[in-house]
């Protein structure tokens, strides 16, 4: 991917692994789920990778996340 990296994604990671849910990291970033997820995925995209594994409470960072 071209696109550089911006603040608002680093913030998303931060949200995401300080609130350990999409739902919850959504609604401290007051973005709709959907968006967040949709974003997440840009990152994931990105990096060509999963960065956390969704199906597990909390939410947690795979290893290439920790890798970043």
């Amino acid at each position: 991917m071209s696109s550089n990296l911006e603040v608002r994604h680093l913030e998303t990671l931060l949200a995401l692994a300080e609130c350990g849910s999409l739902s919850k990291a959504a609604a401290r970033l007051f973005f709709d789920p959907i968006a967040l997820s949709h974003q997440l995925k840009t990152l994931e995209s990105h990096y060509g990778a999963a960065l956390v594994e969704k199906n597990l409470r909390p939410l947690r960072f795979t290893a290439i996340a920790n890798d970043c």
